[in-house]
């Protein structure tokens, strides 16, 4: 995982919202979500998780204002976290049909749980529109991990197979404009029947026109809830309902609870072997033994870290990596079932290294052609050796994102070092921390350096009309610059730092 963004404070509409994001790459993109901890965070217990799901055309930071998550998050006591679509859209079956969506969230759990304190037995989904959309799709394909979905104006597309109950929440307006109330009907009956429930329907009215239809008597402990809002549109309840707090009472009384009738599969890497050593450029064949006791199995997917390399849909499930540059990588197979089960394998070490410690021995130089780069794709350029972060861009024109002479080419390359020499730059921006924030008349920036070298400091307004810069020489070790804020307006500020031709970027909120 690499977190390219770590801190932002955002102005939405007159409301600050605080919240960390974070990104990783995933199948040759780069795939971000943001992450909201409730007060008092700890991780000495587990927590329950909730994904909430943007709309179409929408954000992760949107959706968190507009659903007021974040709230009824610190009231109860559980993780909130606002993924972003592609496109800013979500592939729930009628749009993004490209993207894999389902492979990205199921990731996306891993990383959670490497990165915070997730009990995995409450995790939930919830979204708006296509968010929603994609919420019901979850619930078919990742119902192994997902313990309750509540979608709020999206529907059930099609039919699935998931290996268990899934209870379900849906919340509506009868005046929806955009997805229309008259197909409520066909979602809620399908997961009626998919779920088992055969008590008949019980129907209160409540408070603000809303009408609660609970069908309950279904297999495994589930239910099905549907809040008809009389009257209402297309958006997230929060005055006639309020959307959030009525999903987590839901969602707060369901555990995943994964039947034993369908074991995991068991996958392990075969070649290479663990610690192996290859020359740059190298070529890498990755191969792995899957098995599944009560079904068969249905892809592996092969991953350097985070980044999947492949897949293979049948036995012998191979993949082999090529053109690999120098460095030390961690590979990783994931296997999936027939069912949807999912079993990762351990992690196999392998380095590849160049000719006389030169770190570019064997690494392509850049070509403004090649539209091949994908996120960890290495090239030389000027002497330098670089590291695709955003494919996109990596690929973009070469005025813009050529490593090292592009005029925003830090948006898409990592200055990996220098050729002819065995050192590389790893600043990760976690070298970088500051308070407070919001600030007020001073900033304080901590700052960690691998090694000494010149630092450059700047704190910018977003209309760059205002900025405080420093320059200081960095020791190697614990550094503190202290920047006098007090003449900067209020507002969202950009704070730069560059250390050895790395850029590391926050957003700093002035308050008056």
């Amino acid at each position: 995982m690499s977190k390219v963004i770590l801190l932002i404070a955002m102005l939405c509409c007159g409301t600050l919202v605080q919240a960390q994001q974070y990104s990783f790459p995933y199948d040759g993109t780069t795939r971000s979500y943001l992450v909201h901890l409730p007060s008092g965070y700890t991780a000495a217990r587990a927590y329950p998780l909730v994904l909430n799901f943007h709309g179409l055309t929408s954000t992760g930071a949107q959706q968190q204002y507009s659903s007021g998550m974040d709230a009824v998050s610190d009231a109860n006591g559980f993780i909130v976290v606002y993924p972003n679509g592609l496109n800013n859209s979500w592939n729930a079956g009628i749009n993004n049909a490209n993207v894999d969506d389902i492979g990205f969230v199921n990731r996306l759990l891993d990383v959670l749980a490497g990165q915070y304190s997730v009990d995995a037995q409450r995790v939930y989904a919830t979204g708006f529109s296509m968010g929603g959309y994609f919420s019901y799709r979850l619930a078919c394909q990742l119902s192994n991990r997902i313990a309750a979905v509540a979608p709020v104006s999206g529907l059930q597309l099609g039919s699935c197979a998931p290996v268990r109950s899934v209870p379900v929440l849906h919340i509506h307006g009868t005046s929806d404009p955009i997805v229309s109330y008259s197909q409520v009907a066909g979602s809620l009956n399908y997961w009626r029947n998919r779920n088992g429930c055969t008590a008949a329907a019980q129907t209160t009215s409540l408070p603000n026109g809303v009408d609660l239809t609970v069908y309950g008597g279904c297999t495994q402990g589930a239910e099905v809830r549907h809040y008809r809002i009389n009257g209402g549109g297309h958006s997230w309840p929060r005055t006639s309902l309020n959307g959030s707090q009525v999903i987590w009472t839901f969602f707060n009384r369901f555990t995943l609870n994964v039947q034993p009738s369908n074991p995991a599969p068991v996958v392990s890497i075969t070649a290479p072997a663990s610690n192996a050593a290859f020359s740059a450029p190298a070529s890498i064949s990755i191969t792995a033994n899957a098995t599944d006791a009560n079904g068969t199995v249905a892809r592996v997917e092969f991953f350097q870290g985070s980044t999947k390399l492949g897949e293979d849909l049948t036995s012998p499930y191979a993949f082999t990596w090529t053109a690999v540059g120098a460095g030390t990588y961690s590979l990783t197979a994931r296997a999936t079932d027939n069912e949807g089960a999912v079993t990762n394998s351990a992690a196999v070490a392998v380095t590849v290294t160049g000719t006389g410690g030169d770190i570019c021995a064997g690494v392509p130089a850049y070509s403004s052609t090649a539209n091949n780069y994908v996120v960890g794709s290495k090239v030389t350029g000027s002497n330098q050796l670089y590291e695709c972060r955003s494919a996109g861009r990596c690929n973009g024109w070469a005025y813009y994102y050529a490593p090292g002479t592009g005029i925003y080419w830090r948006y898409a390359w990592t200055l990996q070092g220098t050729c002819s020499s065995s050192r590389a730059a790893t600043v990760d921006e976690d070298v970088v921390s500051v308070y407070p924030n919001p600030a007020v008349n001073q900033l304080e920036i901590d700052f960690n350096a691998p090694t000494a070298a010149q630092v450059k400091v700047s704190l910018t307004s977003m209309l760059a009309k205002d900025a405080v810069n420093s320059n200081f020489s960095a020791h190697a070790g614990e550094n503190k610059l202290l920047l006098d804020v007090s003449k900067l307006p209020a507002g969202l500020h950009i704070l730069t730092v560059v250390y050895d031709n790395e850029i590391i970027v926050k957003r700093i909120h002035i308050t008056r």
